[in-house]
């Protein structure tokens, strides 16, 4: 009785915390993956690029999912898809104007790939409006099995609950 008690006050803390739904856009730079040989940009478009969810358990941690699926263009082309889990640190709390520091988790599957490993870091700027929450962000990542890395200037809009 007491396990049923304590997962139901632990399901209710999880409901009522804040919720951040939005989208990201920006410009990577790839650079060292066996698909180039050398540099290339990508241009993400909003609502094609990369959809994300945050949940904030505590005024200054936040976790969720994020998602992509984009288009490279260059020398060569090529699809890929990305999914993975976002970690948030906020020193002056989410809702608060300030920065912020992302680590990310993911998988990325390339046309005619299994799939890489991809981890990274960020920092960033985020913005609170009255009904907007802004976000700036220069993020690095790097992809296992030589697939490369990137270093990203990435802008997002989202909505709270």
């Amino acid at each position: 009785m007491m396990a049923i008690v304590l997962l139901l006050a632990l399901a209710w803390g999880a409901w009522a915390a804040p919720v951040e739904v939005g989208v990201r856009f920006g410009i990577a730079s790839f650079v060292g993956s066996e698909h180039t040989d050398g540099t290339r940009a990508s241009i993400n478009i909003p609502g094609a690029s990369s959809l994300y969810a945050m949940w904030f358990p505590s005024q200054k941690v936040s976790f969720g999912p994020k998602c992509s699926f984009h288009y490279t263009s260059g020398d060569f082309g090529y699809w890929s898809s990305y999914i993975g889990a976002l970690a948030g640190y906020y020193p002056r709390g989410h809702t608060r104007s300030g920065l912020f520091t992302e680590a990310e988790l993911g998988r990325s599957f390339l046309q005619d790939s299994d799939g890489r490993l991809v981890m990274g870091v960020g920092l960033g700027f985020l913005s609170q409006g009255p009904v907007f929450v802004r976000r700036g962000q220069v993020q690095y990542r790097r992809w296992n099995n030589g697939g490369g890395s990137d270093l990203s200037v990435l802008f997002a809009l989202g909505v709270r609950r």
